[in-house]
């Protein structure tokens, strides 16, 4: 890969493509790291990130001067994109834990239902040469930082941008293959996209290569944004502020030698104010400075290759072949390197490269319009829908110009800019998905998850437990595992392990009906937490789940069996309490009628045998009592005493 500085067209770098082994050596260095990644904290990810910034921060000028180097950006500009990247990592270093924390959802009560976001997994982003650092640090800012890893396919000719970045996350201490990057040629992406360890794909770029990665990548049912052209709207309606629009208007065309998606690229003037306006623009594009983008004085520097500039050209030389008036500039200057001068068309016809297709360059289109109306008529008369600009000097009128225009975002008297705090991207053919703010869980796995307790409230209720010096929280396993189903299990196991437990406060784990049902024995469910788990749990029992469960509890012999199964399988040294539980309700009839202890489905002598049962003996034992719309208070207290002649 040769690397040609656009400023003179002479060669400044060669870079080795890498071969396929390393292609293959890079994605299985992600994937084995994203395994380990993906479960570090985000406080400590937010760390390293902000470690990452704080390098982006020390290095402004080396960065900056590769930059203008390998694309021609004036090196001013080139130092603010560094600046810009720096704070995109101090803000997900700040903000990514609460972006990342989980929705809460309307649910039954006595439960908490949330959607919680896990990451993905490798990430592949192909991004362009015009903004080298910044459109890889809006990607890999916070998709790092939510637990994915990356993997860079940058532009051709900005190789050296690519490897700076990466030496970016290997000094700020992330893990070999948390960011790796490829220097592959076009054609060799979709191999990396089909890639089974790839699970998204993130591009910026032309139309053309967005549809080749969304094909591809729609094809293997993987996840994509896209950020393609635009060809933004810039209007000036009769009561906006010329000078400040014109201005404006024309840093918004030339910005980063014209080269930007978000640029201001049609004019939409209305007729009122048009003459005065173009003449203003025309003055304010003519002043610029256009020369050598390591000048500190250079405004405009080259376009970043010679086949970039012939294309503006032929886009230019068809529009005034169709009709459109060349105010100023349209010719390559004659002059080492691929430079292009400030250019403004205008009566331009419908057809035309100018009208219809985006010029990614230094070149302004301007509309005159008569009215509002047609003004929004024209802003919308494309394909594209990156962003648009409204300007007028009543805020409550751009506004309302704004919301009928079609366009991912609107900026009312500004520029269209990125920010890390506000969500980007476009519509229409500009492609779909948003990045920055919020927007980073875009590509993370939404995943709805139901539970008795959320974790936070069952932390609260063991922190509550140890400061009323109360010995037992205790946890409804089978509202966590899915009628015990392996995943529902691993996930409670997770759960539990979340909590931070004192020693004072053990957690019981009481099976509800049913939930051990698909592994076995039916006690199996118990003995796979507790040995899973990273807390020393105990199991409490409650009479009517087991109960329904399947096992016989109507007589001391029945319950004598069942114990010893227990003992068997979990261990009567796990067992904490039982719960006398025998209401109809809780043994799944009719949910309005309740049982008298003893009256129920497991019978007086087997509450007699729970109470007497020489094995549990010693175990306390806990007189549950289910209240449903106030019905479930009907026990007979003295019954229960009567039947508890053992002081347990």
């Amino acid at each position: 890969m040769d690397v040609i500085n656009p400023a003179t067209n002479e060669q400044i770098d060669r870079y080795e493509p890498d071969t396929s082994d390393d292609v293959e050596a890079t994605l299985s260095r992600a994937q084995t790291t994203f395994q380990t990644w993906r479960n570090r904290s985000v406080r400590e990810r937010e760390q390293l990130l902000a470690a990452a910034g704080d390098i982006l921060e020390n290095r402004i000028e080396e960065y900056a001067q590769l930059m203008t180097t390998e694309m021609g950006k004036p090196i001013t500009q080139a130092r603010a994109e560094i600046e810009k990247c720096a704070r995109v990592c101090e803000y997900y270093a700040t903000h990514a834990s609460a972006h990342l924390q989980p929705d809460g959802h309307p649910s039954p009560p006595g439960s908490s239902v949330q959607t919680v976001y896990e990451p993905l997994g490798p990430v592949l982003a192909v991004m362009p040469w015009n903004f080298p650092f910044w459109q890889v640090f809006r990607f890999a800012a916070p998709y790092l930082t939510a637990g994915n890893v990356g993997i860079l396919k940058h532009a051709e000719n900005v190789p050296g941008c690519a490897e700076a970045i990466a030496e970016v996350f290997d000094d700020a201490g992330y893990p070999d293959g948390a960011f790796e990057t490829l220097l592959i040629e076009v054609d060799q992406v979709s191999d990396v996209i089909t890639d089974d360890r790839i699970r998204a794909v993130t591009l910026t770029g032309s139309g053309p290569a967005g549809r080749a990665v969304a094909s591809t990548a729609g094809e293997n049912l993987k996840k994509t944004v896209l950020e393609l052209g635009g060809s933004d709207p810039f209007i000036v309606l009769d009561d906006a502020d010329i000078t400040a629009a014109a201005e404006a208007g024309a840093w918004a065309r030339t910005l980063n030698n014209g080269q930007s998606c978000i640029a201001a690229k049609r004019f939409i003037v209305h007729s009122d104010i048009y003459d005065v306006f173009l003449d203003r623009l025309r003055d304010e594009m003519i002043s610029y400075t256009i020369g050598d983008p390591l000048d500190e004085t250079t405004d405009v520097g080259p376009q970043a290759r010679n086949d970039l500039c012939a294309n503006l050209h032929s886009q230019v030389e068809r529009s005034v072949e169709a009709g459109a008036t060349l105010e100023i500039g349209g010719e390559p200057l004659d002059r080492e390197g691929s430079y292009y001068p400030p250019t403004i068309l205008t009566d331009i016809p419908v057809p035309s490269p100018a009208a219809n297709e985006e010029l990614f360059g230094p070149v302004a289109a301007v509309f005159e319009v008569k009215d509002e109306n047609e003004a929004i008529t024209t802003a919308n008369d494309t394909e594209f829908g990156l962003g648009a600009s409204v300007w007028t000097a009543d805020r409550d009128r751009g506004q309302a110009v704004g919301q009928r225009i079609d366009a991912g975002c609107v900026y009312i008297n500004q520029l269209v800019k990125s920010d890390p705090r506000v969500p980007f991207g476009g519509i229409g053919k500009s492609g779909y998905g948003r990045e920055l703010a919020e927007a980073l869980v875009n590509l993370c796995t939404p995943k709805d998850d139901l539970r008795a307790k959320s974790i936070d409230s069952m932390q609260q209720e063991v922190d509550a437990a140890a400061q009323l010096s109360i010995p037992y929280v205790n946890v409804h396993l089978g509202a966590h595992t899915g009628a015990g189903k392996q995943q529902g299990l691993d996930n409670a196991i997770s759960a539990l392990d979340e909590l931070t437990i004192p020693d004072s406060v053990t957690v019981l784990l009481e099976s509800d009906a049913g939930s051990g049902t698909k592994l076995g024995n039916k006690f199996d469910h118990l003995a796979y937490v507790l040995e899973e788990s990273t807390h020393e749990l105990e199991v409490c029992l409650d009479t009517a789940h087991v109960f329904a469960a399947g096992y016989d509890l109507s007589t001391p012999a029945a319950v004598n069996t069942t114990i010893k199964e227990f003992d068997t399988t979990v261990g009567v040294d796990n067992l904490a309490c039982v719960h006398l539980n025998d209401s109809k309700h809780a043994c799944g009839t009719n949910k309005d009628e309740h049982a008298h202890i003893g009256e129920g489905k497991i019978g007086e002598s087997g509450m007699e045998a729970f109470i007497n049962h020489s094995a549990i003996d010693p175990i306390p034992l806990v007189l549950e009592t289910p209240n449903e719309n106030g019905k479930g208070f009907a026990w007979n207290i003295d019954r229960v005493r009567n039947l508890a002649e053992n002081p347990a």
